[in-house]
């Protein structure tokens, strides 16, 4: 039985996530740690479905070093491979003895990792698959597997989302009888709101613009966000919900006026960049509009 609890066992993930993201930036140290791992492994006796799941993830990061597979956040990588960073110099690993005895505690941190992860191992399991049976012809736009329920704390800001939709619309329709500029009005609040969200932050590419935008735990799982291309001058995200767009159909608004909503609601984005006059965005799909998903777009103007 583990001795470790499962906040002292992110701690100590989290003591080599500065390591795992600077290691990042050398795709040649990064192979060298995962064969280092899987030889590793290969001196662990059989202890049931602990790790079961690493040689999928040490695959996955593999699989986004050599770019076959994109469509994951860095810093969800950053995490994986803290954990394998962590395996090959946790002192129980390494240095026990007993090496069934000395895992516990490794096999409770890999769990976090495992746990943290989870949607995205799920993803690229999904994309695993599609590619053996000739599915995945273009992994980068595999549509992601989204089951897991929401954590409480993606709850919570799921239903206050919904109320914010309800009071926009509802506030936007009290300005129309009075014959407000509505453009105006959302370019000087939500657009305003939106940009005071990012002011101070650095960012001069497309990528480091989208991996801001999915840098929120809860917001990944409440908008369904999923990182589908990242090549540095450009990158795209996809978002397979929007609590605003469930609110207002649910409230019984026509089709055309959740467009207009949505487009208002979308200057808060529009917001967000315009601290960063390198990064141009836009929006080519939206739920609102009846696609599959929010694309947002980001380009690096040069």
């Amino acid at each position: 039985m583990s001795t470790i609890s499962f906040e002292n066992a992110k701690e100590a993930l989290g003591g080599f996530t500065a390591q795992a993201q600077d290691m990042l930036k050398d795709g040649s140290k990064v192979e060298a740690a995962l064969q280092a791992l899987e030889q590793k492994m290969k001196e662990i006796p059989a202890i049931g479905e602990g790790l079961s799941k690493l040689p999928l993830m040490i695959s996955m990061i593999r699989a986004y070093i050599t770019k076959e597979y994109t469509a994951v956040s860095p810093k969800v990588i950053a995490s994986m491979l803290a954990a394998v960073l962590y395996l090959l110099t946790g002192k129980d690993l390494i240095r026990d003895n007993i090496p069934v005895v000395g895992l516990v505690d490794d096999i409770a941190v890999a769990g976090v990792a495992f746990k943290l992860c989870e949607n995205e191992l799920n993803d690229y399991a999904a994309y695993r698959q599609a590619k053996a049976s000739g599915a995945a012809d273009d992994p980068a736009r595999l549509a992601p597997i989204t089951c897991k329920e929401l954590t409480e704390g993606a709850k919570g800001l799921k239903a206050g989302i919904a109320d914010r939709a309800i009071w926009f619309h509802l506030l936007v329709a009290a300005a129309e009888k009075q014959n407000a500029d509505i453009e105006k009005l959302c370019d000087d609040a939500i657009f305003t709101f939106g940009a005071n969200l990012y002011k101070g932050r650095t960012c001069e590419t497309a990528s480091e613009f989208v991996n801001i935008m999915l840098e929120n735990d809860w917001g990944r799982e409440v908008f369904d966000q999923h990182l589908i291309r990242d090549e540095g001058d450009f990158a795209e995200a996809h978002f397979y919900a929007c609590p605003l767009v469930e609110a207002w159909k649910n409230y019984g608004l026509s089709d055309e006026r959740i467009r207009y909503l949505c487009d208002l609601a979308s200057k808060g984005d529009f917001g967000r960049a315009s601290n960063f006059p390198k990064v141009e965005i836009s929006f080519p799909k939206k739920l609102a509009y009846g696609d599959e998903c929010c694309d947002l777009v980001a380009k690096t103007v040069r």
